[in-house]
């Protein structure tokens, strides 16, 4: 069957294009790529001549039966059929709606609808369905038209998408479109169960636009069955578009783990912000400590301080990933800051071909290895996104510059004999204090850093020493551990910063099977009552149940239907059993 339909993909959406005519008119078509000349002995039908064929086509976006209620029922969605008989007598419907396309014509008879559906009634209130806002030449502005034609030269077409023969190619842009076709939703909760939780609170799927055209030359197909000639292999042409369907689960487990990232963002900023007066507060009392522990100690400083630079802003390293993050193929995307799991059910049940150029009557379930895959996914995934906020904190944070330049002299006040003798002042140690890095230098450094660039040196007082051994008793005992209380206490101030990023790992690294496990539950749910048929024609083999079609007679080709996207839903009290983007040509009966 050759390809009779040129397809472009707009963002995420496929608009359907027809062949290409002279005619302004959206109905118009040529004859020519239809006609075939009569064989060699055989003139009872003269293909793209004859006329007085009853033909009949038929185009519509959704049918079938929705979450217990049958559509058929519900005004808003109904298709688009057209007819004529032999006397060229065209029914149609809907009466109302029905638009007109070749007024006056006896040549080509041409109806369409579009379909903008709004608030459907009740229990259909949590659905949407695939619409498209664009200016097509012919038709009113606005929306996923649903087209029939017929002629009674015996050609029938029927088609639901954007249809144009202006260019060949429809683009949304091309006819003034405010916004491209947006996704249809249909809400799952009500047959979910106790998959819906206060962790995971809604699942949805989201259809793309879906396009679907079928297109007979009844008198080729008619010529073949009475006269056994062979028809041309475009006599009978079925084609269809899904932009894409998407399994997408509101979580609020998953925008919790926003909260928390949010909370440990502003105690980084603050902790980076406030470093360098920590820093200063931290060695300052240590050395302060000295004089009130002993009373006869002093301390006198010198160098340029404390200073840290380069201080950064810390939300700016994690809001891409808290926005958007997903695999590498696509199948599965985490938007934490909304709280929405999107799973691309095209990508996970078909790889990248998706959905589109199927076999008629593909059937998709979600099989034990589809539950298997998906739940590694999610857990991949997740841990992935927690990895790398993790390590987007982490760098952010080690990132300012650490100078501390302080050098101070300890000295011990000997006690004199008034008036003979006064006190006397003595130097008794040097402390120094020396560090130039990145604070991330001096996390993952250890104490090697701090052991290089702090030091505290004892001066040796010779003689004196005998002479003050009293006195010099409990100040060595305070100074031959103060090296060691320097370096930690930097070193406490460091790690500080760095224990917001620990706290939160531990929170996302807990959160992750709890979204894992929400996330196999929904699956797990709809497993034994999901269902999905791609490109279904009721005529050929392994058509799904209930399946209606008109068949062939010995006067009349059948009715060829192509659907392009079928979902079902085995659920007791809210079976859904429906049909998107379904285009109908025949039956065509002989003159």
């Amino acid at each position: 069957m050759s390809r009779l339909r040129a397809w472009l993909a707009v963002g995420a959406v496929a608009i359907l294009a027809v062949p290409v005519a002279t005619s302004t008119s959206l109905a118009s078509w040529r004859d020519a790529e239809w006609a075939h000349a009569a064989p060699v002995g055989t003139t009872s039908l003269k293909c793209g001549t004859d006329t007085g064929f009853s033909t009949t086509s038929a185009g519509r976006q959704v049918s079938g039966t929705l979450l217990g209620t049958d559509l058929d029922t519900v005004a808003a969605v109904n298709g688009v059929r057209d007819a004529i008989d032999g006397a060229l007598t065209e029914t149609y419907s809907p009466a109302q709606n029905a638009h007109d396309l070749d007024p006056g014509s006896t040549t080509t008879f041409t109806r369409a609808t579009s379909l903008n559906v709004g608030i459907l009634p009740a229990p259909l209130a949590t659905v949407s369905l695939p619409t498209i806002q664009a200016a097509v030449p012919d038709f009113a502005v606005g929306t996923l038209s649903q087209y029939s034609q017929v002629t009674p030269k015996g050609l029938a077409t029927g088609a639901t998408g954007a249809v144009t023969n202006q260019s060949g190619i429809a683009t949304i842009g091309e006819y003034g479109a405010s916004t491209p076709p947006r996704t249809g939703s249909l809400t799952l909760n009500g047959v979910l169960g106790s998959a819906i939780t206060s962790n995971l609170t809604n699942a949805a799927l989201d259809i793309g636009a879906v396009s679907a055209l079928s297109r007979v030359d009844g008198c080729d197909v008619l010529r073949e069955a009475t006269w056994d000639v062979p028809a041309a292999s475009t006599a009978v042409a079925r084609d269809y578009d899904i932009a894409g369907l998407d399994l997408t689960l509101t979580a609020p487990v998953l925008s919790g783990l926003v909260g928390q990232v949010d909370t440990s963002v502003t105690q980084l900023q603050a902790k980076l912000n406030g470093l360098q007066a920590s820093l200063s507060s931290g060695i300052t009392g240590v050395l302060n400590q000295l004089h009130l522990d002993l009373g006869v100690l002093s301390v006198s400083t010198a160098g340029s301080g404390v200073s840290v630079t380069n201080i950064p802003q810390v939300a700016p390293a994690v809001s891409a990933l808290l926005a958007g993050f997903s695999d590498a193929d696509g199948i599965v995307t985490l938007s934490p800051r909304d709280g929405l799991i999107r799973v691309n059910l095209a990508r996970l049940l078909n790889g990248a071909n998706g959905l589109n150029d199927l076999a008629p009557n593909t059937q998709f379930l979600l099989t034990p290895a589809v539950l298997t895959n998906i739940g590694t996914r999610v857990t991949n995934l997740v841990t992935a996104w927690r990895t790398q906020v993790i390590s987007a904190l982490t760098t952010v944070a080690g990132l300012p510059r650490v100078k501390i330049d302080v050098s101070a002299e300890v000295k011990a006040t000997v006690a004199g004999i008034p008036p003979l003798i006064p006190d006397v002042v003595i130097k008794v140690a040097d402390v120094k204090i020396n560090l130039d890095a990145n604070l991330g230098a001096l996390h993952t450094s250890g104490t090697s850093l701090l052991n290089a660039g702090v030091s505290v040196t004892i001066v040796d007082l010779g003689i004196l020493t005998p002479v003050l051994g009293a006195l010099l008793t409990p100040v060595l005992a305070l100074l031959n551990p103060l090296v060691g209380t320097l370096r930690n206490v930097i070193k406490a101030v460091v790690d500080d910063v760095f224990a917001v990023v620990t706290t939160l790992d531990g929170v996302l690294a807990a959160g992750v099977p709890v979204v894992a496990n929400a996330v196999a539950a929904v699956f797990g749910a709809l497993a034994p009552i999901f269902s999905l048929y791609v490109n279904v024609q009721p005529d050929r083999p392994n058509a799904p149940p209930v399946s209606p079609f008109i068949h062939a007679t010995s006067t009349a080709t059948a009715e060829y239907k192509v659907t392009a996207l079928r979902i079902g839903l085995l659920d007791a009290l809210l079976p859904t059993s429906v049909n998107l983007g379904t285009a109908s040509a025949g039956p065509i009966s002989l003159p």
